[in-house]
């Protein structure tokens, strides 16, 4: 080959190269597994409605004859991010301590918190648990919002703070009159760990030792970092098909940061359905905005119709997971949906609450 050749075959060498190497890192939407199990009518009905680019859900109704699951790809032991389903478990917590009376819903965050002369000191835990504190979505700070940024086009995890930093965070927090209502993972995150704070435990011994032990909820856990994982976690993906990196949410770990099965979670609709889950009084109505009605963390009503007023229900997502829990309280039933692709599954929720496969 003559040196002519060569210098014209190197610059499209090195293009072909280039298109490999981006053709390779370019993210995909994971493969779906091919095939549903469990229960045919559930299965069915997931088949019928699951998102497009599922790669695995795995789902629960919960009725008064007992539990049946159906999954795709998955089965009632694999185990998902819950994302903010989460914060119902802050709910039980809280109405738990109620009910020890340890606090009361209208202890302020500065008798729990070490957070005395900032603004957060007087939010009550029961604007925290009902979002209507004035806090923020997510802490106001210049560091974190450009980490959240970055991770969402790498699909990493963004929460990385310690509940120290939290706790500095909230020090620093401005704070909006209280009493209209303002989702807040912020709010969510302290609420936890004040509860956490008063009864002298980390947040995930609080959760294991009042929640998960009591009902026999062997898989449902808050790990620290990503190599606390246990092997029957997904892994899960991005919209676009990147994989996304565990959230292990440090200090905000009541926001969000809880790992779980179907299994499990019907475990604890059926305890809060019968009564006998610790904190199941986290489902009556309390004093919350006008226009958004809520238990302690529970939304009433459902997405589409907040009249609904028997329903109670807490929906999540994270980078790589989405999730939906939905509770009847007039006919006893529950549906549960787990999923390892970050797109909603809301509809999924409620198509298996109707149990008709159309």
């Amino acid at each position: 080959m003559t040196s002519r050749w060569r210098s014209r075959l190197l610059p499209l060498t090195c293009l072909v190269a280039v298109v490999a190497i981006v053709a390779a890192s370019a993210p995909r939407l994971p493969g779906a597994e091919p095939h549903t199990s469990g229960d045919p009518t559930l299965a069915r009905i997931v088949e019928l409605h699951r998102p497009a680019g599922t790669n695995r859900i795995a789902t629960a109704v919960v009725g008064p004859d007992g539990s049946t699951f159906a999954g795709f790809g998955a089965d009632p032991a694999d185990e998902f991010e819950i994302g903010s389903i989460s914060k119902v478990l802050n709910g039980m917590l809280l109405a738990d301590a109620v009910d020890r009376e340890e606090v009361t819903l209208d202890t302020p965050v500065g008798d729990l918190l070490d957070v005395k002369g900032s603004p957060v000191a007087e939010v009550t835990l029961r604007e925290l648990a009902t979002h209507t504190s004035g806090l923020p979505r997510l802490p106001a700070d210049l560091g974190f919002t450009l980490r959240a940024i970055l991770t969402n086009y790498t699909a990493g995890n963004p929460y990385t703070d310690s509940p120290a930093v939290l706790l500095e965070r909230a020090r620093n927090a401005g704070v909006d009159p209280a009493g209209t209502f303002e989702y807040s993972n912020f709010g969510a995150a302290l609420l936890g760990q004040a509860l956490a704070a008063q009864a002298g435990l980390s947040y995930p011994e609080l959760l294991r030792e009042r929640i998960t032990d009591p009902l026999g909820m062997k898989d449902t856990y808050v790990p620290a970092e990503p190599k606390e994982l246990r092997p029957q976690a997904v892994q899960g993906y991005a919209t676009t098909g990147k994989a996304a990196q565990p959230w292990t949410m440090g200090g905000m770990s009541p926001a969000g940061g809880v790992r779980s099965t179907s299994a499990d979670l019907a475990l604890l609709a059926g305890a809060l359905l019968d009564g006998t889950a610790p904190g199941s009084r986290s489902l009556d109505p309390v004093d919350s905005a006008e226009d958004t009605p809520m238990g302690l963390t529970w939304f009433i009503g459902t997405p589409s119709d907040p009249e609904a007023d028997a329903y109670r229900w807490h929906n999540g997502q994270t980078g790589g997971f989405a999730g939906m829990l939905i509770l009847d309280l007039d006919s006893d039933r529950a549906s549960i949906v787990l999923s390892n692709v970050s797109g909603p599954v809301d509809e999924l929720g409620a198509a298996l609450m109707t149990g008709v496969a159309q």
